[in-house]
Formats: structure tokens, sequence, C-alpha cells
């Protein structure tokens, strides 16, 4: 694999880390609109 390659897959799993993460805390905080609808 060529570097700008590996540079970019270590950015796309970072963004993906930080997509998760949010929807993980929405979903343990009941009071989240998200819950309600």
């Amino acid at each position: 694999m060529s570097p700008p390659a590996m540079l970019t897959s270590q950015a796309s799993k970072q963004e993906t880390k930080l997509n998760v993460l949010p929807s993980r805390v929405e979903a343990t905080q009941p009071q989240s609109p998200k819950t309600f609808s």
C-alpha cells in the first residue's frame, strides 16, 4: 500500500470512530430527543 493510501485509510478509520461514538452517547442518554421520536 502506498503511503497516501495508508494515510487516507487511517483518516477514514478515525472518521468512523467519531461517527460511532456520538451515536453511542445518544443511545445511552434517555433524555435524547431521538429516543422519544
